[in-house]
């Protein structure tokens, strides 16, 4: 599915309320316990004099799980190419001297050469139409060594909502896992931009046992879904939580690490 940049800003990404509705479920069902926000965190190793841009940070939740292990003397900016995310990052992130705010677009970051320690893409490059501009463009605002931290996610990563779509053909507006740039792709692509890379996988899973959450998950992201067939879904997953205990999901996602 092409990438449509004005869907993204105007509908999916217009506030936050569609990112909550899958950080949701990943919070109530998640079979790992140790927060996802606070993995990447432990992955970030820089000096305790920093200077970071975070591109398409959402509403900021990388640092606002982690406040209490942000060093002091870090420089961050929080971007996004959306307004209305942009603005509830601000909020959940009040009083962080710290942090700044900006809205960029990765393709065309609006920083000089050589600015930043690192740069970090956190489960936002499969959203960039033109993802060589952009690499291009974190490479130049990187200082020489500098990092890039981009997660993503695996082929496998949910592929029973997959099924799920394909058995109620529910019509997704914009591919969120089979994409551009992935774990099995991520590093073929980022070696034409950086020397040494490494990628490291977060072991998790789902086990969802209330319907309501999954309903709303795939609703964040689908075609609008008639009252028939969301009436068939419900059942299904009802039937499905009683015969089994709960709805097992695949969660394939990790980090690629890379230097200049």
């Amino acid at each position: 599915m092409k990438i449509n940049k004005n869907y993204l800003i105007k509908s999916q990404y217009k506030n936050s309320t569609n990112l909550e509705k899958r950080i949701n479920i990943h919070k109530l069902f998640s079979t790992n316990k140790y927060p996802w926000h606070r993995w990447v965190f432990d992955k970030i190793k820089l000096p305790a004099k920093s200077k970071i841009l975070e591109l398409g940070g959402g509403i900021g939740l990388l640092w606002s799980e982690n406040i209490r292990r942000i060093p002091a003397n870090w420089q961050i900016v929080v971007s996004d190419f959306s307004p209305g995310m942009l603005k509830q990052a601000k909020n959940n992130l009040t009083g962080i001297k710290q942090m700044k705010f900006k809205i960029v677009d990765a393709q065309l970051i609006p920083f000089p050469n050589n600015t930043f320690d690192a740069v970090i893409a956190n489960h936002m490059l499969y959203h960039v139409p033109n993802l060589t501009q952009a690499l291009s463009e974190i490479k130049r605002v990187l200082k020489p060594k500098g990092t890039f931290c981009a997660t993503t996610n695996g082929r496998f990563h949910l592929k029973e909502l997959k099924a799920m779509e394909k058995k109620f053909n529910l019509k997704p507006n914009h591919d969120f896992r089979i994409s551009n740039f992935n774990l099995r792709n991520g590093k073929a692509i980022l070696a034409k931009w950086f020397p040494k890379i490494k990628l490291r996988r977060h072991q998790d899973a789902l086990l969802v046992t209330k319907i309501k959450p999954l309903v709303n998950y795939l609703q964040s992201y689908t075609q609008p879904i008639t009252d028939e067939k969301l009436k068939a879904i419900k059942k299904y997953l009802a039937q499905e939580i009683k015969l089994k205990g709960s709805i097992p999901i695949t969660k394939d996602s990790g980090i690629f690490i890379a230097n200049k």
